[in-house]
C-alpha cells in the first residue's frame, strides 16, 4: 500500500523538547586474553532532541555484585553515528529519526580482579528522556517527575575455577524505528546474537531511573539497585502500553502489540544470558515506540489453498496433506492463491504488492531451510483487484520425523508495518523406505578390580548396507585419561567392528576424581532422509581400586597453642607416618603467609614409610609480623602429611600449630642532669641565671633494657641565641652538654628578666613497642644588678705626698648592665675648663699641675649621670 496522505503530529507538539534519549545498550566484546571492547550504544531522537545533549564522552563505571563496590571508571570516547533504516522507507515521512551514536573503547579486565564468583556489572546515568512520553512521568527538570536512562549490563568474572572464561555479551540488536498504528497488531524481532552461543531469554521489565536528575550526575554513576521510572495513571508494568493484547515479548525476543492508544510509549526489556543452564550476564534495553492515531485505512491479504486436482481453493485457515513415498516430486506440492481488497481501491491505485514467506509452526527444523518449499518467484504486484496462484512443493524427506506444519504466510505493503494473513499446512510425508542400523553386541556393565583389563568386542549393523556412521560419548571425562580406548574400526558394506579396550592401572592413569564411568556408543546409518534415531550401546563400568589407610602426623611439641616472646628461638619436630608403606610427602605452610617471608625454616621432607623434619625460627625486629599497632600476632601453621599411595588419592593428615608472638617488654629512657659550672646554681630542672654567667649543663639519657637511644634538644622556639647542644645516641646511655653563655641578647626587648623553657627528649628503638620520654628544663635570665645606694664618691682629696689622701678616686662605682656601661670620668675648674678625663672605671686622679680649690665632676654612663665638686687642698 503507497502511502498518500500527509501525517498531522499531533502526539508531539512544539512545546516537546525533550533531551535525547530513545533507548539503548552496553556490549562487552572478548578481543583476546583479557582484552574487551566495551561499547556504548545509545539512539538517538533526531527530530526532538537537544543537538547539546550529544556527549562527546561518557564515563562509566564498574562495581562488583557481591557487595556493589565499584571497581573501576572507564572514559568512552564517542566514535561515530548513523541513522537507523525503516523497515518500509516508503512509509515514513520523517515521524521518527532515530541516529544510533556509537561510543566505544577497548579495556583489560585482569583475573587478578574480576575473579569474584557472582560477577560484576557496568552502569551509566544519563538525563533525561523526551519530556511527551505517554506512559511515565518525564518531565523537563524542576518542573514536576523528571524521568532519566540507567544503562546496565552484568557479566561473569573472567576466571572460574582457576581457568579463563571467556564470554561476551549478546549484540547487533536491532532498532525499533516503525511507528505503530491502533488497533491493528504490531510485531518486530527484539532478538539480538551471541558470537558464544550462549542461550539468551526476553522479558519486558520496568524502566530504570537515575538516583539523580541532572544530565550527568556530578559524582558519576551510582550502585544498583536503580531507582525505576513511574507509571501515569492506567499504565503499569503489565499494562504497558493498554493494548489489547499489551506489550509482550517472547522468550526468543519476539515483541508483539496491539495498540488502542496514540502516544509515545517507552518500555524496557532484559536480556538474561544462559550457558550450560547457568545465567552468566544480562542486559537491559530501553526504547520507545511510537504509535500515531492517524494510520491509512487497509485491509489484509488472504490466502487460500487446494490440493492438485481440487477444483476450489477450499482451504483458508488450515489444510493437511498427506504424500507416500512413491510420489514424483512435481506431485509432492499444493496450490495457494493470493488476493488483497487494497487493490481495489483508488486511493492506492488499484495496487497492492504481495509478498510470500515460510515459517516452521511447533518444530526446530534444525538448520534446515524450509524456506525451500516457496517458488523461485515467491511476490507479485496484484492490479485492479487481480489474484495471484502460487505452488508449494515439499521435499521427499520430511522436516522432522512424522507430520509437521507449517505457515504460509502472504504480508502487504501496509504502512507502517505489513498486515498479513496465514496459512497452516499440517504435511505428512512418507520417507523412502530405510531399515534402522542396530548393535549386535549388547549392552555391558563390568566391575573391575584395579589392574585389570576388560575388552569387548563390539559389532553394529545396518541391513540396507548403508554406510555407517559412529559417535562415541562420555558422561564427563576423555578416555585416554583413565585407560580407554578403541581399535581401529572396520566399516564397510552396512557392517562396523572394533574392539573396546579399559586398563584400569591406577599408576598410569588418574582415578582420583571418579571410579565409575558411562560410555555411550552411537550407531546410526547414513540413509537418504536420515530420519531414525541411532542406535545407542551403553557400557556402564566401575573400577575398584586398592585400600588404603590414611597417614598419621604428629609433633613433640609438649602443647600446639602457645605464647612466644620475640629473640627466643623456637624450635620443634615434627613426625608423619604411613602403616601401609607408602612413600610420604610433610611440609609446612603458613596461614595466609609464606614460611620465608619471616625466615621460617622448614624444609619439604619425602620418604617411605616415615618422616621427620624440625620447625626452627628465631622472631626478631626484622623477621617478625608484628607492627606498631599490635599487642601480639597470632599466626597459624599447617602441617600437611600426603600418602603418595600408587592411585594418587589425596589421603592426608594435618597438624595445626598456632603461635602467639607477643612484643618485648620496655620502659621509657630516663633524663637527668648534672651541673658541671658552680657559679652557677641548678635546683632540679631549673637555674636562675643572669647576664654574664655560663651555664654548662650535662644531660644523661639511660635505657634499662640496654637498647639503643638517642637525646636531642626538642625543636622549641623558646631555644635561646647562642646555645649549644649535640644531639647523640648511644647503647643503653648516652650523653651530651647544654652550654650557653647568657648575653644582653638573651633578655625580653624591655631588658627584663626572660624565661626559657627547654625540652630534652630521649627514645629507644626497641622493635614494635619504642618507648620515649621528655623531660622539661626551665632558665630564667635576669640582668645584672646596678644598684647606686652605696654609691657616696668622697669631695676632698690633699695631693701633698703624705702618703695621706693624695689621690682621687671613685668606689663602689654601681656595676655596669645591659641598661648602663661606665662611659667617663670628667672634671672641670670653676671656669668651665676641662682639667681632667678617664674612661676606665678604676681611674686614680693626682692634681697634678692644679691649684688648690673646689672642682667640679661629671660620672657619665650610658644611661645616666652623677655629678658633685671634689675640693683639691695642698
Amino acid at each position: 500500500m503507497r502511502r498518500s496522505f500527509i501525517v498531522v503530529l499531533i502526539l508531539l507538539s512544539s512545546k516537546a523538547i525533550g533531551s535525547h534519549i530513545v533507548g539503548g545498550e552496553f556490549e562487552l566484546l572478548h578481543i583476546n586474553e583479557y582484552q574487551y571492547k566495551l561499547n556504548l550504544i545509545i539512539y538517538f531522537d533526531l527530530n526532538f532532541g537537544n543537538p547539546g545533549a550529544r556527549d562527546d564522552f561518557a564515563n562509566v563505571r564498574i562495581f562488583r555484585k557481591s557487595d556493589n563496590v565499584p571497581i573501576r571508571d572507564v572514559y568512552i570516547p564517542f566514535r561515530s553515528g548513523s541513522q537507523v533504516s525503516y523497515f518500509q522507507p516508503e512509509c515514513s515521512e520523517g515521524e521518527i529519526r532515530t541516529e544510533k551514536l556509537l561510543y566505544t573503547t577497548n579495556i583489560e579486565l585482569s583475573p587478578e580482579v574480576y575473579n569474584d564468583p557472582e560477577g560484576y556489572y557496568i552502569a551509566w546515568e544519563r538525563c533525561c528522556r523526551n519530556y511527551d512520553i505517554t506512559n511515565i512521568y518525564s518531565d523537563p527538570p524542576g518542573n514536576g517527575i523528571s524521568a532519566g536512562q540507567t544503562f546496565y549490563l552484568e557479566f561473569p568474572p573472567v576466571v572460574i575455577n582457576d581457568e579463563q572464561f571467556i564470554n561476551s555479551s549478546p549484540q547487533l540488536f536491532p532498532p525499533l524505528n516503525d511507528y505503530a498504528c491502533p488497533n491493528r497488531p504490531y510485531w518486530v524481532d527484539f532478538a539480538g546474537t551471541d558470537i558464544d552461543g550462549d542461550s539468551l531469554v526476553y522479558t519486558l521489565v520496568t524502566p530504570r531511573n537515575t538516583w539523580e536528575i541532572a544530565a550527568i550526575p556530578e559524582g558519576g554513576p551510582q550502585p544498583g539497585p536503580y531507582p525505576l521510572v513511574r507509571y501515569r495513571p492506567g499504565f503499569s508494568a503489565t499494562n504497558i502500553m493498554a493494548g489489547a493484547p499489551d506489550l509482550q515479548i517472547s522468550n526468543n525476543g519476539f515483541l508483539t502489540v496491539t495498540p488502542t492508544l496514540s502516544g509515545l510509549f517507552v518500555f524496557a526489556v532484559k536480556c538474561e544470558e544462559y550457558r550450560d543452564g547457568v545465567k552468566i550476564g544480562e542486559l537491559i534495553r530501553d526504547f520507545q515506540m511510537l504509535v500515531l492515531g492517524n494510520c491509512p485505512v487497509a485491509d489484509q491479504p488472504l490466502i487460500e489453498g487446494k490440493q492438485l486436482g481440487d477444483a476450489d481453493f477450499s482451504y483458508v485457515d488450515n489444510m493437511s496433506v498427506s504424500f507416500p513415498n512413491t510420489v514424483t516430486d512435481d506431485q509432492r506440492c499444493i496450490e495457494i492463491q493470493v488476493s488483497d481488497p487494497d487493490a481495489l481501491k483508488v486511493e492506492d491505485s488499484y495496487i497492492e504488492k504481495i509478498w510470500l514467506h515460510v515459517v516452521p509452526i511447533g518444530f526446530d527444523p534444525q538448520g534446515q531451510d524450509v524456506t525451500g518449499i516457496l517458488p523461485e518467484v515467491n511476490s507479485v504486484v496484484l492490479t485492479q483487484g487481480s489474484v495471484e496462484t502460487f505452488d508449494i512443493c515439499f521435499p521427499e524427506c520430511p522436516l522432522v520425523d512424522g507430520p509437521y506444519t507449517l505457515g504460509i504466510i502472504a504480508f502487504d505493503d501496509a504502512c507502517a508495518l505489513p498486515l498479513s494473513d496465514t496459512l497452516r499446512v499440517t504435511v505428512d510425508i512418507e520417507p523412502p523406505p530405510n531399515t534402522q542400523a542396530y548393535f549386535v553386541t549388547s549392552d555391558a556393565a563390568e566391575t573391575l578390580t584395579e589392574g585389570d583389563v576388560f575388552e569387548l568386542p563390539i559389532l553394529g549393523k545396518d541391513d540396507d548396507g548403508d554406510e555407517l556412521i559412529v559417535d562415541i560419548l562420555t558422561n564427563g571425562f576423555e578416555l585416554a585419561d583413565v585407560g580407554m580406548s578403541f581399535n581401529e574400526p572396520e566399516n564397510a558394506n552396512g557392517e562396523f567392528t572394533t574392539v573396546f579396550k579399559w586398563e584400569t592401572g591406577c599408576d598410569i592413569y588418574d582415578f582420583t576424581e571418579r571410579t565409575e564411568f558411562q560410555v555411550a556408543i552411537l550407531l546410526d546409518d547414513a540413509d537418504f532422509c536420515d530420519l531414525e534415531e541411532p542406535d545407542t550401546l551403553v557400557l556402564d563400568l566401575k573400577v575398584i581400586l586398592p585400600p588404603n589407610t590414611d597417614p598419621v602426623i604428629s609433633t613433640d611439641l609438649p602443647q600446639t597453642s602457645f605464647i612466644h616472646p620475640l629473640n627466643e628461638p623456637v624450635q620443634f619436630k615434627v613426625f608423619g607416618l604411613d602403616t601401609d608403606g607408602d612413600e610420604v610427602e610433610l611440609r609446612a605452610v603458613g596461614d595466609g603467609f609464606e614460611l620465608s617471608d619471616y625466615e621460617i625454616t622448614f624444609p619439604y621432607t619425602k620418604d617411605v614409610s616415615q618422616v621427620e623434619a624440625e620447625f626452627s625460627w628465631t622472631p626478631n625486629c626484622l623477621n617478625a609480623p608484628l607492627d606498631g599497632e599490635d599487642t601480639n600476632k597470632e599466626l597459624r601453621f599447617w602441617f600437611i602429611l600426603n600418602d603418595l599411595d600408587k592411585c594418587k588419592f589425596p589421603n592426608f593428615d594435618s597438624l595445626e600449630v598456632n603461635m602467639t608472638l607477643i612484643k618485648p617488654t620496655n620502659t621509657p629512657p630516663v633524663i637527668s642532669f648534672r651541673n658541671r659550672n658552680e657559679q652557677v646554681q641548678v635546683l632540679g630542672n631549673s637555674a636562675d641565671v643572669i647576664v654574664g654567667d655560663v651555664i654548662d649543663l650535662e644531660v644523661l639519657a639511660t635505657d634499662l633494657e640496654v637498647n639503643t637511644i638517642s637525646l636531642i634538644l626538642a625543636d622549641s622556639s623558646d631555644i635561646p641565641n647562642g646555645l649549644a647542644f649535640t644531639p647523640t645516641s648511644g647503647i643503653g646511655n648516652t650523653e651530651s652538654v647544654i652550654e650557653w653563655e647568657v648575653t644582653c641578647d638573651n633578655l625580653n626587648e624591655d631588658l627584663s628578666p626572660r624565661q626559657y623553657t627547654l625540652w630534652l627528649a630521649s627514645a629507644d628503638d626497641a622493635c614494635f613497642n619504642e618507648m620515649e620520654s621528655a623531660r622539661e628544663f626551665t632558665i630564667t635570665v635576669s640582668d645584672i644588678d646596678s644598684d647606686d645606694k652605696d654609691f657616696e664618691p668622697y669631695n676632698v682629696f690633699t695631693p701633698n705626698d703624705d702618703g695621706v689622701n693624695d689621690t682621687y678616686s671613685l668606689e663602689n662605682l654601681p656595676a655596669d648592665n645591659c641598661a648602663g656601661e661606665f662611659r667617663s670620668f670628667r672634671v672641670h675648674n670653676r671656669w668651665g675648663t676641662e682639667v681632667f678625663v678617664s674612661i676606665e672605671r678604676d681611674f686614680t686622679w693626682t692634681g697634678d699641675g692644679l691649684l688648690p680649690g673646689v672642682y667640679f665632676y661629671v660620672v657619665e654612663f650610658t644611661n645616666k649621670e652623677y655629678s658633685g665638686t671634689v675640693s683639691l687642698l695642698r
